[in-house]
């Protein structure tokens, strides 16, 4: 790990964790890629699943045609927001991913973006990410490989009370979006869009 640390993370203290929670997604999307589903969804283990999703009406009646990736958890507050602006104003669902609407706690992978995935960064049966041209962050190397598009309706959050490994600076401002998702979802009643129904 010296090699990638000094080359992609110079001033990383973390970055074997980060390796490591990289190469857990990669191998949840190699999981769901090799049962031959059509998609499949990814939560990390701190995300509160606080809606019960009819994920088939989701994907046939409001995805985008071209998606291969749905990233349905975004956790930065200003953000959240934003987003929840454009679905109040322009009636948007979905808008398509860019550099950096952040977090990885939660999304929906097709089986073709899976392989996308898969053919870009796994060589000779082993996982490498020397010739990935983006930040080696889950979210980043992840959503750019796919057609990615993010949901503007907050469906989940994260649970700060487990802590963190890999960031631990950044639980207050994972505090602040959480308590800002809370209030969104609070305020938007038990069926806030067609798909979903409020569980918690």
């Amino acid at each position: 790990f010296k090699f990638w640390k000094k080359k992609y993370f110079k001033d990383c203290p973390n970055c074997c964790i980060e390796r490591a929670v990289l190469q857990s997604h990669l191998k949840a999307i190699e999981r769901g890629y090799e049962n031959g589903d059509d998609y499949f969804v990814i939560f990390e283990d701190d995300t509160v699943i606080s809606y019960d999703i009819n994920y088939n009406e989701l994907i046939e009646k409001y995805a985008p045609k071209d998606w291969e990736c749905i990233q349905l958890l975004v956790s930065m507050p200003p953000t959240v927001n934003k987003l929840f602006s454009i679905l109040q104003e322009h009636k948007a669902l979905f808008i398509p991913w860019k550099m950096i609407l952040p977090s990885a706690g939660a999304y929906i992978v097709s089986h073709n973006g899976a392989k996308n995935i898969i053919d870009k960064y796994k060589v000779d049966r082993k996982w490498r990410f020397k010739d990935s041209e983006y930040c080696r962050l889950s979210d980043a190397m992840l959503f750019q490989i796919m057609k990615t598009y993010t949901i503007t309706f907050p469906m989940f959050y994260m649970n700060i009370d487990m802590g963190s490994l890999v960031h631990p600076s950044h639980l207050t401002s994972h505090q602040m979006g959480t308590n800002t998702i809370k209030n969104i979802i609070d305020k938007s009643g038990d069926n806030p869009v067609p798909f979903a129904k409020k569980i918690i």
